[in-house]
C-alpha cells in the first residue's frame, strides 16, 4: 500500500518543493465555481474531523548542490539537496499551500488552548517556505511576501479580506494584475476567507486529516512523456515557456541567474512591449528576434554560432550570457 503524505510531510521528506517553470499557471483559485466547492469540502471536512485522500500527487527528484552548499551544518539532514518537482497535482498542492498560509494567520487571531506555541509557528512557516513557484518571477515574489505577512505581520484584516489586504501593501506590485497564477492565489484567499466564522475553531493541527498519495516517476522507471500526457489536460504550453526552461538549465551555473529571470519577467518585457504584434500582451515574438540578433553579434566576436533553437551552444559559455544580460 502506498504511503500518504500531507503537504507538511512533503516538505519534511524535501527541502525544496518546486513548481517548475514549465508548468501552467495556478488557474484553481480563478474559477469561482471549483474554488467554491473545493475549498467548502476541505473545510467541512476539518470541522468535522474526516480524513480527505486527494488521489495521487507525481513527480520528479534531483538534486540541487546549491542547496547543499547553503545548509547549515546543523540542519543537515538525508533532504538535503533534494528537490520535488510535482508534474500533477500543482493545483492541489497549492492550494493546501495558501490553505495552511491562512490557518497559521488566523490561529494567531484566537487565543484557544490548542494553539502553536510561537516556536512551533515559526517552524510550520520554515516548512511551508520550502514550497516555491519558478513558473514566473512574480509568482515566487508574491508567495515569498504572502508567506512573510503570514509569520510576522497577521492581522485581522489579513484573514478577513486577504486579497484587499495584499494589494495594498507597499510590496505589491500592480503589474500582477496581470499575473494569472498571483490573481487566482488571491480569489482562493478570498474563497478560504469567506469561510473564517467556520474556520475559528478549527486548529492549524487538523490539517492533518488532508492527505494525498505521492508516486516518483523516477522511482518507478516513468519519463517525463506522462507529465505531457497530464498536461495536456490544461493550458498548452508556449514554446516561449519551453525555450525559457531550456535557458534557464543552460545557464544555472551563471551567478546572475536570478537577476536575469527577473529581467525576462519585468525590466525586459516593458523594454519590448512597444515591439509586441498588434492584438497581443506578450513579447515572446520580440524577445526571441532580440536574442537572435544577440547571438550573430557574439557569432561576430568569436562565440560559437548559435541561434535561439540551440541555445546550449551559443550561452553554454558564462560570458556570453553576460554580454546578453547587459
Amino acid at each position: 500500500m502506498n504511503q500518504t503524505y500531507t503537504l507538511l510531510s512533503l516538505c519534511e521528506a524535501y527541502q525544496k518543493i518546486e513548481i517548475p517553470i514549465i508548468q501552467r499557471n495556478y488557474v484553481q483559485g480563478n474559477n469561482e465555481t471549483i474554488r467554491h466547492h473545493f475549498v467548502k469540502y476541505l473545510v467541512d471536512a476539518l470541522i468535522q474531523q474526516s480524513p480527505v485522500e486527494l488521489d495521487f500527487v507525481y513527480g520528479a527528484e534531483r538534486q540541487d548542490s546549491q542547496l547543499i552548499d547553503n545548509c547549515a551544518p546543523n540542519n543537515c539532514a538525508s533532504q538535503v539537496g533534494k528537490v520535488f518537482i510535482p508534474l500533477d497535482g500543482q493545483q492541489r498542492l497549492t492550494t493546501l499551500w495558501l490553505l495552511h498560509g491562512y490557518l497559521l494567520a488566523l490561529e494567531q487571531m484566537n487565543n484557544t488552548s490548542d494553539q502553536l506555541s510561537p516556536e512551533e509557528r515559526e517552524a510550520q512557516c520554515q516548512l511551508l517556505a520550502r514550497f516555491v513557484y519558478e513558473t514566473r518571477q512574480s509568482a515566487k515574489d508574491f508567495c515569498g511576501y504572502w508567506l512573510q505577512e503570514v509569520t510576522h505581520r497577521a492581522c485581522s484584516a489579513l484573514v478577513e479580506t486577504p486579497s484587499k489586504y495584499l494589494r495594498n501593501c507597499a510590496w505589491f506590485d500592480p503589474e500582477w494584475e496581470k499575473e494569472g497564477t498571483v490573481t487566482a492565489m488571491l480569489g482562493m484567499l478570498d474563497e478560504v476567507a469567506s469561510k473564517s466564522k467556520e474556520l475559528q475553531e478549527v486548529p492549524f493541527t487538523r490539517l492533518e486529516h488532508i492527505r494525498f498519495y505521492y508516486l516518483s516517476i523516477d522511482k518507478f522507471g516513468l519519463s517525463n512523456e506522462l507529465y505531457i500526457r497530464m498536461n495536456a489536460r490544461g493550458e498548452q504550453l508556449t514554446s516561449f515557456e519551453h525555450f525559457k526552461s531550456s535557458f534557464y538549465k543552460v545557464i544555472q551555473q551563471h551567478p546572475k541567474l536570478p537577476e536575469i529571470k527577473r529581467k525576462m519577467e519585468y525590466d525586459w518585457v516593458d523594454a519590448l512591449w512597444q515591439y509586441r504584434p498588434k492584438d497581443t500582451h506578450v513579447t515572446d515574438h520580440p524577445f526571441m528576434k532580440c536574442l537572435k540578433f544577440v547571438t550573430e553579434v557574439l557569432h561576430s566576436k568569436g562565440y560559437p554560432k548559435g541561434t535561439e533553437d540551440n541555445i546550449e551552444i551559443a550561452y553554454k559559455n558564462l560570458d556570453a550570457v553576460t554580454y546578453l544580460e547587459h
